[in-house]
């Protein structure tokens, strides 16, 4: 008799004991399916947004060295990028053609205006060459014998050398100096791919 009554009074005791078991378990496994979600808003509202990215103009973009560029992309797209760095190289690239172009147009320039001063100048020293060429066909016949017939033969040791003056035309016999033209020469045109050859 005692034994069933012990029975009895254990009994609701385990079936308490088990709910309440139930209940833990319920609750410890409802906080672990809700620890991740709470774990990733944690992580997103703590992970840095990437830096507010303006766009760039093109001159600005030019001259903006690759560490600026890459500061300022920081946190962007590898897409977008690769795309401002293309551009960027593509607006370098651009500007070293436009300046070589402007340095070959400037020395073309400038060797045009040499050659243009080289010819003036051929053409006055030309000139000044038939001058003195006329003026020796003019005195050569007139000094040239007299100089032969004063001309003494060949002294000794002994004899003694006396120079004979030579004879001058009188003042009006001889030709002015011919002035030397002043006069510019004409502009020349060359063509854009002209190679200068010098003229003798």
């Amino acid at each position: 008799m005692t034994m069933k009554m012990f029975a009895f009074s254990v009994a609701p005791q385990s079936r308490c004991s088990t709910a309440r078991f139930d209940a833990s378990h319920s609750a410890m496994s409802a906080r672990r399916q809700m620890s991740p979600t709470s774990s990733l808003c944690t992580t997103d509202s703590s992970s840095p947004s990437p830096p507010q990215f303006h766009d760039f103009s093109d001159e600005e973009l030019a001259q903006i060295s690759v560490r600026q560029l890459n500061q300022k992309l920081m946190g962007q797209d590898r897409s977008v990028v690769m795309q401002w760095k293309q551009k960027r190289r593509t607006l370098k690239n651009r500007g070293y053609a436009l300046n070589c172009r402007a340095r070959r147009v400037q020395n073309q320039a400038q060797i045009e205006m040499d050659n243009v001063m080289l010819r003036r100048q051929i053409k006055l020293l030309r000139e000044a060459l038939n001058e003195a060429q006329m003026r020796l066909q003019y005195y050569e016949p007139i000094f040239y014998p007299s100089y032969q017939s004063s001309t003494p033969p060949p002294a000794t040791s002994s004899d003694t050398v006396i120079a004979t003056p030579l004879s001058m035309p009188p003042a009006h016999q001889i030709p002015p100096l011919l002035p030397v033209a002043t006069t510019t020469a004409p502009t020349i045109q060359f063509a854009p791919e002209y190679k200068y050859k010098p003229v003798f």
